[in-house]
């Protein structure tokens, strides 16, 4: 399955196009386009559009991710985790923590891990303990509906946001770094994302991933393997990489980390336009003086982040920081699971769907469900296949067997029926035992050894050199005719003398004899009865 992950939040589209197998997620290909910073969304759906056929990706699914600037992100947590609950109370809850009426708002919502003791079993759904915590996010319907049509010439199968891609980006290369696999993503992997994160997932230091552009920085927080915190922070109206501008980056990375405690200092990775070693080795200066000093342990700028994700892949390696967030979208595609506003439902249950990973692509249930499905319907298929194998084979078997019983009783009239064919066997034996032994006597008999034993008589009457030939030879019971022509009426009777004198006939009479037209020899005509045998041969 080919996914495009589209980030259309800035000033250019930008693309990375990954193929999903059973075993492994491949790096297709990345492209970008630039755009206006003013462009409408139609006008960015037919650049994207364009890229998509410029590439040869037309059939790719699309998953896009909005500008967040306008999005309201929040993160809820409920003591329960019924979906039935959920689909109840999550509007309501919503409307506390949001800074604003929800009424014209178009809602979507993802599991974002728990607070308290780990749910236990598959899909951290089974779990009674624990306050499980999902990530909320509000944007003016409006602005869905401007994307949803601007972009339906792809027909996009998920609406998500920037954020989302950045956060997928962001633990993909955290579990790079910590255990890279020169095997790239297997099986292991694709069965890791159907059920709950390993435990060594809480062990891990956070993470928190910068996506820096002249004038927005995304962050995103990231601990246990799950969203935290995620949120856009504006750099606009400062010259970019300046030292005001640098400020209030490195204000806004400890904003981000000191509102989450208790998880230890972070891991900083730098994506976007203007992140290089440069910079990170400035942050990590800055980051160890006040008010940042123990907030952070390393920061980094992961330049060969195509060979960290898809390890083996040499076209990989085109994949730079600045495409992170296309690269995390689609990685959401892939499987990682994500918000979707194209499923958005007032009624609170398209929350829940989310939340539970049943809308969009398929999250880690669908999958889970759809491959449990594919495997049933698998077994079920070969089952039919053997059993009507079996059906035809028993209905050939007994075919076979029916001719079998037809046969025998011809060779051997009075075989009863029923018999095993094992037993059909033993008859015919002793029948040809019988015919066997029979067959001396037959050839004594002459004809009654039958019309070869007949013909064989008069061959050795006639013999080889012979000036006589058969023309006509019938047999009519035991009465038997043969016209011939002889070179004499000497050797007319000398053929005559020797069919008697074979025994195989009891009266030989010449019915005629004629001298042929020019002296060319004698035609005849002999009549025979046979002897030692009853009428018919």
């Amino acid at each position: 399955m080919r996914i495009a992950g589209i980030d259309v939040s800035g000033s250019e589209i930008r693309l990375v196009v990954l193929t999903r197998t059973l075993f492994r997620t491949r790096f297709e290909g990345m492209a970008r386009a630039v755009v206006s910073p003013e462009a409408t969304p139609a006008a960015k759906g037919r650049a994207a559009r364009d890229l998509l056929l410029s590439q040869g990706f037309g059939g790719a699914a699309a998953i896009l991710g909005m500008d967040s600037e306008a999005a309201m992100v929040r993160r809820v947590v409920f003591p329960f985790s019924s979906p039935g609950k959920i689909a109840k109370v999550l509007r309501l809850e919503l409307e506390s923590v949001m800074p604003g009426p929800l009424a014209g708002q178009a809602l979507s919502c993802v599991r974002a891990g728990s607070d308290g003791p780990q749910p236990s079993g598959i899909f951290g759904l089974s779990g009674r303990s624990g306050r499980h915590a999902y990530q909320a996010a509000a944007i003016p319907m409006g602005v869905v509906e401007r994307h949803r049509e601007g972009f339906s010439a792809l027909d996009p199968e998920v609406l998500d946001l920037d954020l989302t891609g950045l956060c997928w980006a962001a633990l993909a290369t955290q579990h790079a770094l910590a255990a890279p696999s020169p095997a790239g993503q297997g099986l292991a992997a694709i069965l890791g994302g159907l059920v709950a994160r390993p435990p060594d997932a809480a062990s891990r230091h956070p993470v928190l991933a910068v996506d820096v552009e002249p004038g927005r920085a995304l962050l995103a927080l990231c601990a246990t393997g799950q969203p935290r915190r995620v949120r856009q922070a504006s750099l606009a109206g400062m010259d970019p990489g300046g030292e005001a501008w640098f400020a209030e980056l490195c204000r806004q990375i400890v904003l981000t980390l000191a509102a989450e405690t208790g998880f230890g200092p972070a891991d900083i990775l730098l994506f976007g336009t203007l992140a290089d070693a440069g910079l990170a080795e400035r942050l990590a200066a800055r980051l160890e003086e006040r008010p940042g000093f123990g907030l952070c342990r390393e920061v980094r700028c992961p330049a060969d982040l195509g060979s960290l994700l898809f390890p083996g892949q040499d076209k990989a390696r085109e994949l730079t920081v600045d495409m992170a967030v296309a690269c995390g979208l689609a990685l959401r595609g892939v499987g990682a699971g994500g918000l979707n506003f194209l499923d958005d439902d007032p009624s609170g249950s398209s929350l829940v769907r989310e939340a539970l990973g049943l809308s969009g692509q398929p999250g880690h249930l669908r999958r889970a469900v759809l491959l449990g499905a594919g495997l049933g319907m698998a077994i079920l298929a070969y089952g039919a296949d053997a059993s009507v194998d079996i059906q035809l084979k028993k209905a050939w078997l007994a075919r076979l067997e029916g001719e079998l019983a037809t046969l025998v009783a011809q060779a051997a009239p009075g075989t009863r029926k029923g018999m095993e064919p094992g037993q059909y066997v033993s008859v015919l034996r002793d029948r040809l035992r019988e015919m066997e032994a029979a067959w001396p006597a037959r050839l004594r008999s002459g004809v009654g050894g039958g019309l070869t034993q007949l013909l064989r008589t008069v061959s050795r009457a006639i013999p080889e050199g012979s000036p006589v030939v058969v023309g006509e030879f019938t047999v009519d019971g035991r009465r038997v005719r043969m016209t011939a022509t002889a070179d004499a009426y000497e050797t007319v009777e000398s053929v005559r003398a020797k069919l008697l004198e074979s025994g195989g006939f009891s009266a030989v009479e010449i019915k005629g004899a004629t001298s042929k037209a020019g002296g060319g020899g004698v035609e005849f005509e002999l009549e025979m009865t046979a002897s030692g045998a009853k009428d018919g041969l």
